[in-house]
């Protein structure tokens, strides 16, 4: 990797991280002011939102933390390990407050649907490994 490359790929390494950190911020204050937003008529719907917007930030800390490579391929199995992992933890965080009795609230818990959708938790985070697995094999390719 060359010095331009070095400099270019630590200058969107700084963006992600500072990217991630502001979504985590947001979404703590979310949690915090939802009870009082709105008179707290809206406590489930922030929570969901405080929730995607921390998966958001996740992602955004996968691809600080992630070398960039030089392929297409790697490039691309990179950006999708990185959403993988912020979805996944949106699905695992939503459905283990709502089984604790958290007050959340998405479309799918409006419509009934969290006790049938267990499984999709695990399948995305199998998804993930298999895109890190997939990520970390053409990073390897390159030398």
């Amino acid at each position: 990797m060359g010095v331009k490359q070095a400099k270019s790929a630590a200058r969107w390494r700084r963006l992600w991280t500072v990217l991630a950190v502001i979504c985590v911020i947001e979404a703590a204050g979310m949690f915090v002011i939802a009870p009082i937003w709105n008179g707290g008529s809206m406590v489930g719907e922030i929570h969901a939102l405080a929730v995607f917007i921390a998966s958001a930030g996740l992602s955004f800390f996968s691809l600080a933390t992630t070398a960039p490579g030089a392929a297409l391929w790697t490039h691309l199995s990179r950006f999708v390990f990185a959403a993988a992992v912020g979805l996944a933890f949106d699905v695992v965080v939503t459905w283990a407050l709502w089984a604790v009795g958290f007050p959340i609230v998405n479309g799918t818990v409006r419509r009934g649907l969290m006790e049938e959708s267990y499984w999709l938790g695990p399948v995305i985070m199998a998804y993930a490994v298999i895109m890190w697995l997939s990520y970390r094999r053409n990073l390897a390719k390159e030398g």
